[in-house]
């Protein structure tokens, strides 16, 4: 497609990558539509050696599996009887997600939170209504993730609010508080109040996808 529409153009690029301009946040409902003939090309060489790759990944599958088995704290993925899956991705949840990537970043292994803000719930689904009822597994296992961006968006803000404040009144001096912060009189260090706290948000259930 040919336009000399720039907006119509970024529209386009847009909606060809799932309506999304950012990794896992959809803002139309787009398509997949990023294969141009080149890539195919390529692809149809590489299709020789799928058999082959899928079985790796099924080892390393099993070899995951095996050494997890009864590791604390995280649910393992679970196959179905008469399934046999590619393990493009090999899922865990866990309660420790910051942990366990930071464990795993060190020993060279990358990891990455898989959609964080479940689809039915990005901008490009905003008027339907009802969504969540359709879809409850997805909502249950986002909440938190929920809780964490909405918990980002207001820091954010409040940041904003407190910077064109200090710009307005440069006289005065601003000091950040925590809301609802009651060991802030006490000047308990934040990692202490946390340890004593109840669950804090970003923690329970969340997933953490591990590339095969």
């Amino acid at each position: 497609m040919t336009t000399d529409d720039d907006a119509l153009a970024e529209k386009l690029r847009v909606l060809r990558n799932y309506g999304s301009e950012k990794k896992y946040y959809n803002r139309y409902k787009g398509f997949n539509s990023r294969l141009d003939e080149l890539q195919a090309a390529l692809l149809r060489v590489k299709l020789r050696k799928l058999d082959e790759w899928n079985a790796r990944r099924r080892a390393s599958a099993a070899a995951y599996l095996a050494a997890l088995e009864g590791a604390e704290g995280i649910v393992l993925p679970s196959v179905p009887g008469g399934a046999e899956p590619a393990w493009h991705l090999f899922v865990v949840r866990s309660a420790r997600r910051e942990a366990i990537q930071k464990h795993l970043a060190g020993a060279g292994i990358g990891t990455m939170i898989h959609y964080p803000v479940p689809p039915h719930r990005s901008e490009a689904y905003a008027s339907d209504e009802g969504m969540g009822a359709k879809y409850p597994i997805a909502e249950d296992r986002s909440g938190l993730a929920q809780e964490r961006i909405r918990a980002v968006e207001a820091g954010r803000d409040r940041e904003q609010r407190l910077d064109r404040e200090r710009r307005r009144h440069p006289e005065r001096r601003h000091r950040r508080r925590q809301l609802g912060d009651r060991g802030h009189e006490r000047g308990e260090p934040v990692r202490a109040r946390r340890q004593r706290g109840g669950r804090q948000p970003g923690e329970g259930r969340s997933r953490l996808a591990m590339t095969g």
